[in-house]
């Protein structure tokens, strides 16, 4: 009568390590963060799923020259 429905999840093997590089020159502290928290988390793929930890690495430059 009601046909089963799983979700697929993402397994470890099947995520590829990403690298950003942001550049915060002139950016607004908070915001950038939680834009960056965001990408971290991987909410930004279309593959997310909070219990599979993502190999997402940020690197930010020009720290110094934030607002």
């Amino acid at each position: 009568m009601f046909k089963k429905t799983t979700t697929k999840r993402p397994l470890r093997s099947e995520l590829s390590e990403k690298w950003y590089l942001v550049d915060a020159a002139g950016k607004t502290l908070g915001r950038l963060a939680s834009k960056i928290a965001g990408v971290l988390m991987g909410k930004d793929q279309a593959t997310f799923d909070p219990a599979v930890l993502n190999s997402i690495n940020v690197v930010v430059i020009n720290a110094e020259a934030i607002k």
